[in-house]
Formats: C-alpha cells, sequence, structure tokens
C-alpha cells in the first residue's frame, strides 16, 4: 500500500508528490498555479457528418511523412516534446486541457471520460471499480473487456474529435465490438496506437 494513503493507479500522484517536494516553492508556483486553474472542456463537442468524413478520409490517405508529423501534434497534448531533435520526453505530468481521458466496457458500452488534471490516464481504473460493484465477474475479466483511450479536441488542421485507442494486448473481438458501437456514434474520428484509421 502506498505509504502516503492516496490511490495511485499508475504512480503519476508519488511521482508528482516526489517532485514537488524537490524544486523551491517559487518554482512549483509558477509552473502548476496556472495549470491547475484550467477549467474543465465540457463535453466534446459534436461535428457535422460530412466534416468527420473528410478529415478521417484525409488521415487514411496520410504518407509516411505526414503521419509522422501527425503523431507529432499528439505527443505534444500528451506533454511530450522534442529533446536534443532525437527523441521525445515527457515534461508534463498531466495532458493539455483539450484532451479527455476515455474507457469504454465492450460487454455493457459503459463508458467514462475525464480531462481533470491528472485523470487521464486512470479513467479505465475508476471505469473498472464502477463496473465491479454491480457486475458478479472479478477484477481481471473486466479489466479485459474495457478499452481505454484519449480523445484530443483541439489537433491542428482538424475540427472533429479524435478517438485514439490503446489496443496493445486487447483481444481482437473485444476492439472490433468497440470500434463498431463507437463508429455508429459518428462523433469521432478513431484511430490506434500508430494513428491509421479504425
Amino acid at each position: 500500500p502506498d505509504p502516503l494513503c492516496v490511490k495511485d493507479f499508475n504512480g503519476m500522484t508519488v511521482a508528482q508528490a516526489l517532485r514537488l517536494r524537490m524544486l523551491p516553492p517559487g518554482l512549483v508556483a509558477e509552473e502548476f498555479d496556472e495549470m491547475l486553474r484550467k477549467k474543465s472542456m465540457g463535453e466534446v463537442q459534436k461535428v457535422e457528418k460530412s466534416i468527420l468524413e473528410i478529415e478521417t478520409e484525409k488521415i487514411r490517405n496520410m504518407n509516411d511523412e505526414e503521419r509522422k508529423e501527425f503523431s507529432r501534434k499528439f505527443l505534444f497534448k500528451e506533454g511530450y516534446h522534442l529533446y536534443n531533435n532525437k527523441i521525445y520526453k515527457k515534461f508534463r505530468i498531466g495532458c493539455d486541457n483539450s484532451v479527455f481521458g476515455f474507457a469504454i466496457d465492450s460487454l455493457s458500452f459503459k463508458f467514462k471520460k475525464s480531462n481533470d488534471f491528472g485523470k487521464h490516464y486512470v479513467v479505465d481504473q475508476e471505469l473498472i471499480a464502477e463496473i465491479f460493484i454491480y457486475d458478479s465477474a472479478n477484477y481481471h475479466s473486466i479489466k479485459n473487456r474495457i478499452i481505454s483511450g484519449l480523445i484530443f479536441t483541439d489537433i491542428e488542421d482538424f475540427e472533429s474529435p479524435i478517438l485514439r485507442l490503446g489496443l496493445m494486448f486487447k483481444d481482437g473481438n473485444v476492439v472490433d465490438t468497440v470500434v463498431h458501437f463507437l463508429k455508429k456514434q459518428k462523433k469521432y474520428i478513431i484511430i490506434d496506437d500508430d494513428y491509421n484509421v479504425l
């Protein structure tokens, strides 16, 4: 158990606490006051079906160089920056204010999203906890049927919100079920971890 008695699903809370204690108070205030004051973006805005279809095709038809530039936009929104023109390093704990954490259950299609500070990557754990209360299945079987990702609402040159799903180590049937359900909603451009349209 965590000695601070704080729920910490992915280690980010403790990492942040350690970092804050190591920085002088002046730097902490300067860096985090601005970030924590940001208001929630509310709901993801829906766009016209025609715009969604045009932008989906735009992604589908990207060449390698365009896709590489496209992926950089997502990394920046997640807090990564190019370091020494070689590798991307994470310089922020949280994601940009225009990014929502997202998780969906492939059985009930119950979903959860949040753009609260620090919650982007724990939405799936919160959804599992909610389902676990009324579902007779064990934790691991619920976890296996949850797919999580991030919704990007402010990617340059795109009006449509883009949902990037984390599909690594997920069962193909679970993925197909969720992607089919989400496509019917016509709310997001749905892409995978490699920035390919699903």
